[in-house]
């Protein structure tokens, strides 16, 4: 069915329009942009199981997307939807079809160092007070969590003593990392952030010896399979950093059992194909994920909120159907950061 989820694409009319004793749909994403993608897979299936296209967006999906936060609405309108499907269509997740190692995650709450917090404070005051807009701001209080240098624009000489100091963040992940080079494991760590990027590779050379690949998109896709695979066949302790959104996909570093999330997606599903990577067919040994959070002294740090949402978000996501990219994330992110008006405390809590 790959292509042929838009009800509007030409494929999915040839598709449609061919004759047909007998049909099966298979995906493994029924719903990723939007709920008529569910609607075009089962009217090819099944045609007129879920009425027309417009009868299947009043009836169910722009029901379901109002009543986002209401979960007693939402529940009676998905068990509408499954009831409509019944028999025709079966789901089944990963953990359900596939004999997978165990998978562990672990959080590690951690505070901010006195450079931190008054950035912190610097910037959701602006954010607040209206001075930028909340779209600038909430992806700049993110990086501030991940490092003090992560915002700037210009590449610093940072003292690789001094870097896992300034962020207790850095640190923790620093010990983190000593762990898994104790059991002579392999590890990738995921951040979106190129400056923060280059801090991992300048503390992991100065701590370990030696100097992580690194994955960002920049790399072109068959030297990003070399290094992918040298990673997997080497022996020993090693760390790859990653881009989320460049490597989420069509990769397989099983050969890794570690999973750092150094900096999160607004995007769970997202976040899961990131981990995926390396929890996946192929792994035979159990996967620890990695969690650093930052925390705020006396109130909730933008971290704090977006892990919160995630959670939420993710468990909505599973339980109804509904896309995540049609949640609105930084929306609720914004009023749940600009809604503590307290300020940073300047001290470090760590």
């Amino acid at each position: 069915m790959a292509g042929s989820e838009n009800p509007t694409a030409n494929v999915t009319s040839a598709i449609k329009g061919m004759k047909a004793s007998f049909r099966l749909a298979c995906t493994g994403t029924p719903v990723e942009n939007g709920l008529s993608e569910l609607w075009c897979i089962v009217d090819f299936a099944q045609p007129g199981r879920l009425g027309s296209r417009r009868e299947f967006r009043d009836d169910f999906e722009r029901p379901l997307v109002d009543a986002l936060d209401d979960t007693e609405d939402q529940e009676g309108h998905v068990a509408r939807l499954r009831a409509q499907l019944h028999p025709h269509y079966i789901r089944r997740t990963k953990e359900e079809a596939l004999e997978l190692p165990a998978k562990t995650e672990h959080q590690y709450e951690v505070g901010m160092s006195d450079r931190q917090a008054a950035l912190y404070e610097r910037i959701r005051a602006r954010v607040t007070e209206k001075e930028i807009h909340p779209l600038a701001g909430l992806p700049q209080l993110i990086a501030v969590c991940s490092h003090p240098l992560a915002i700037q624009k210009t590449r610093q000489a940072a003292d690789p003593e001094q870097l896992p100091e300034d962020a207790p963040k850095l640190r923790e992940t620093v010990r983190v990392l000593e762990r898994i080079r104790r059991e002579g494991a392999k590890v990738v760590i995921y951040t979106r952030l190129k400056a923060m990027q280059r801090i991992l590779q300048t503390v992991i050379l100065h701590r370990f010896g030696f100097d992580p690949s690194v994955l960002n998109g920049e790399v072109g896709g068959l030297n990003r399979h070399r290094i992918v695979e040298a990673f997997n066949a080497g022996s020993g302790f090693d760390a790859m950093i990653l881009s989320p959104e460049a490597a989420g996909v069509g990769l397989n570093i099983t050969g890794a059992t570690h999973v750092v999330h150094y900096t999160r997606l607004w995007n769970p599903a997202k976040e899961n194909q990131a981990t995926d990577r390396v929890h996946r067919i192929g792994q035979n040994h159990p996967v620890t994920i990695h969690y650093p959070i930052v925390v705020g002294d006396g109130f909730k740090s933008a971290e704090q909120h977006l892990d919160d949402l995630l959670q939420e978000k993710l468990q909505l996501a599973r339980n109804v159907l509904i896309p995540t990219k049609s949640l609105d994330f930084m929306g609720e992110l914004e009023r749940r950061v600009t809604r503590d008006h307290r300020p940073a405390p300047l001290g470090s809590p760590s």
